[in-house]
């Protein structure tokens, strides 16, 4: 049910974005910032090895199909990162904005309620104050590199936000 749910939700906003997309992963002039499987499509944050701080989005399917920002063979400056400490943990996120979305890449680290420890990222696109899709990363790797945290641009964290009611109730916790 919460697939068939998702699957209708990212079909209503990803094709009016669609671009032919040149491969699933980084290429090999960049390194891998997050990457995140959920079914058979892959989010990515790319960083440009040779030119600094200039990263790109890419979320993908194998016909490769998806969403780049910017632009396929283009890098931004305009992707930011957050982090906040937690008791016996930390939640961090990258953020960027495009054609009136805001896309989170979470890494929760932070520990549940009852004590234990379940770390796990995840995507969320809003379009205003809506959530539009929220999708839990598959892969156990997934998960903000170390590289994000020296070179991406900080912004004051923001997420408590996406901590509402609507939030909790299709967390994973």
């Amino acid at each position: 049910m919460k697939t068939a749910i998702l699957v209708a939700l990212t079909t209503v906003y990803i094709p009016a974005y669609l671009e032919a997309a040149t491969s699933t992963e980084c290429d090999s002039s960049e390194k891998i910032i997050f990457r995140c499987s959920i079914s058979a499509k892959i989010a990515l944050v790319c960083e440009s090895k040779s030119l600094n701080n200039n990263f790109r989005y890419r979320y993908e399917s194998p016909s490769g199909l998806g969403i780049n920002f910017p632009a396929i063979g283009a890098y931004s400056r305009d992707v930011r990162l957050a982090s906040h400490p937690t008791p016996g943990g930390s939640v961090s996120y990258i953020h960027f904005s495009n054609k009136g979305y805001d896309y989170y890449l979470i890494d929760d680290s932070s520990k549940n309620s009852d004590g234990s420890f379940s770390p796990f990222s995840k995507l969320v696109v809003l379009k205003g104050r809506k959530i539009v899709n929220h999708s839990i990363c598959e892969n156990d790797d997934a998960g903000i590199s170390q590289d994000a945290y020296s070179n991406l641009s900080m912004e004051a964290y923001a997420l408590p936000m996406l901590k509402s009611s609507r939030m909790d109730s299709i967390s994973p916790r």
